[in-house]
């Protein structure tokens, strides 16, 4: 059958934009599913808790496309009182019902999944089609929701297309000598990265050290980037510290990876000459004027955009 675009009046037999194709043309403007704007949630002198307005991006299905939700703000709840010994995590979430999926009416509503009380609690999942907007702690023998304190951030919505911004940092604060054998080579700094749609990703390191060592004046370190275990081709490059300072460098990388999640690293090891090794620093060096401070070693990865 064909679909009807958005933006296209209705014709004189009825024929018109369906609610699913409508869904389908709004997945295509989203990334993923998340709060866009508003839905802060707040505790209360009773058991329910205060949901602001806001707008957020829900869905059913994949099948089913997206809805963006307006909720003019009210209450979610209420919940039990916190267990006497163990905290716990509730959920905070928001739905757009449909009366055409079985749902007993078309409103945006919001509602809490309470979590099982734990020593260690974690969030519970929310229902199919429902959109977290909060995780709140509550604690053992709490008697109203102002006790609860906020968890983890809610996922955003992200604009298909758009920057995710930072994805990961390591910042290594050692002081420290490195490897002093040449060819020994190290996988460092791992970290994981989770990516909505095929992206370009930017790598970037930066290092602050000097040459260490009685053999000679300066040392060449080995430096690339690692994607799933194994090294980036082209990524790498070498940086020569001297003996007389420090020096802060930085390199980047650019190129494409494939939607889901993905291990992240750094590949590094002396290249020459023997004896020699990189004298990494963080902080302040003793000796050298107040505020005089080093940023160590910091592996960042960033999104760029979707890959045409």
């Amino acid at each position: 059958m064909a679909t009807t675009a958005l933006g296209i009046m209705q014709a004189s037999d009825g024929a018109g934009l369906d609610p699913l194709t409508h869904r389908r043309i709004i997945k295509g403007r989203w990334a993923n599913t998340g709060v866009v704007a508003g839905l802060a949630v707040t505790g209360r002198s009773d058991l329910s808790y205060q949901v602001a307005a806001g707008v957020a991006v829900a869905s059913r299905s994949s099948s089913d496309g997206y809805v963006e939700l307006y909720y003019e703000g009210g209450t979610a709840g209420p919940v039990e009182a916190g267990d006497p010994s163990n905290p716990r995590v509730d959920a905070i979430w928001v739905k757009a019902n449909d009366i055409q999926q079985g749902d007993p009416d078309n409103r945006v509503r919001v509602g809490v999944t309470q979590g099982t009380p734990s020593a260690s609690p974690v969030c519970p999942s929310v229902p199919a089609g429902c959109t977290l907007i909060a995780q709140m702690r509550m604690p053992a023998g709490g008697a109203k929701t102002s006790s609860a304190t906020k968890g983890a951030d809610p996922d955003r919505a992200i604009p298909y297309g758009a920057s995710l911004g930072m994805l990961a940092e390591y910042v290594d604060t050692t002081t420290a000598r490195g490897n002093d054998v040449p060819g020994k080579m190290f996988t460092m700094y791992p970290m994981s990265i989770t990516l909505p749609t095929d992206r370009l990703v930017e790598f970037t390191f930066a290092v602050t050290a000097k040459a260490d060592g009685s053999t000679d004046s300066y040392c060449d370190w080995y430096q690339a980037f690692m994607l799933d275990g194994e090294v980036i081709p082209h990524s790498g490059g070498e940086f020569h510290f001297v003996k007389t300072s420090l020096t802060t460098f930085t390199r980047s990388f650019v190129c494409e990876v494939k939607a889901g999640t993905h291990k992240v690293a750094c590949y590094t090891g002396l290249m020459n000459p023997k004896g020699m090794a990189p004298y990494f620093q963080y902080g302040h060096v003793s000796g050298y004027p107040e505020g005089c401070t080093y940023q160590g070693n910091i592996f960042r990865v960033w999104d760029r955009g979707i890959a045409r």
